[in-house]
């Protein structure tokens, strides 16, 4: 059972990408990133009740630092970051390039946290990045000569980046905050953070957002399926069989993003995306071989 709620979970997020380059024309990114938060919230406060109360809210003004850092950089910045690079690159590039976050754990960790890098995790950080640099230059060095890349895959390494800080500092949470606590109030201070830049996109956005069947449908399913199912299945996932065989279960994240993308958005599965989804895991792997914990944090988009 535990492989199985690991690899649903990870189907929905997948689908997260799906549903994002499915509807960027009718809603900017940083609306739907609001609205996806919005509907989780709405969903997880009849599971919250009882974390809505005077204790709780001393709690959040003790740990207000800890908590505003998890909800904008898990929250306000990295699902804004993956829907604006959904209107420029493929489903199967945003994929393969979030797989590379564990990297930025470890390189921020080397740089600032005085962890001791060994010749395994140098080596997979290289292999990681060669593979992601041949992924965003679709095969051909001459465009990282020339600056030549798309916006949407940049955004997308931002993305990886600021969900990289996020895990850092979700794993040295306090203990006396739960992780349904942790869950529940990020989401509403993230909402908060991103209101001020929801004005000003809405204001300056130059198309109507189309609230049409599809945009909505697409909602419901990132803030009740990408964000809550998915976080629970993955917990259950980690309860049931481990988290060093769960994070292996997560880079199967680039190939049900392109069956997927192939189905529902007609992207086609280049040899370039295959070179690289092998180079990228490889990597990856290699970084992440003998940890006691998985560097992905369970709390992913």
């Amino acid at each position: 059972m535990g492989y199985t709620f690991g690899i649903v979970s990870t189907i929905f997020w997948a689908g997260n990408f799906i549903a994002a380059i499915d509807i960027h024309e009718s809603i900017p990114p940083i609306t739907l990133n609001f609205f996806r938060w919005v509907v989780a919230t709405i969903v997880l406060i009849p599971f919250s009740i009882k974390i809505i109360n005077k204790k709780n809210f001393v709690l959040l003004k003790k740990h207000f630092f800890f908590l505003s850092i998890l909800s904008i950089t898990g929250v306000s910045i990295l699902n804004t970051f993956i829907y604006k690079a959904s209107q420029t690159t493929s489903a199967i590039n945003l994929s393969l390039i979030e797989t590379s976050a564990p990297i930025f754990v470890v390189l921020i960790s080397i740089l600032f946290l005085k962890h001791k890098i060994i010749f395994r995790e140098i080596l997979g950080i290289l292999i990681t990045f060669f593979g992601v640099i041949y992924l965003i230059t679709s095969g051909s060095f001459e465009k990282l000569l020339m600056l030549e890349f798309k916006s949407g895959d940049l955004y997308m390494l931002a993305a990886a980046f600021s969900f990289s800080i996020y895990s850092i500092f979700f794993k040295r949470k306090p203990k006396e905050l739960s992780n349904h606590f942790i869950i529940f109030y990020t989401m509403i201070l993230g909402n908060i953070f991103t209101i001020p830049f929801l004005i000003f996109e809405i204001l300056h956005y130059k198309t109507a957002i189309l609230f049409d069947t599809k945009t909505v449908l697409a909602i419901l399913y990132v803030g009740i399926f990408a964000s809550l199912a998915g976080y629970y299945l993955w917990n259950k996932a980690l309860l049931y069989i481990g988290p060093v065989k769960t994070s292996i279960v997560y880079y199967l994240l680039p190939v049900f993003t392109s069956i997927l993308g192939t189905i529902y958005l007609g992207e086609h599965f280049t040899i370039t995306n295959l070179i690289s989804m092998i180079i990228i895991i490889f990597g990856v792997i290699l970084v992440s071989k003998q940890e006691k914990k998985p560097i992905i944090a369970s709390e992913i988009d």
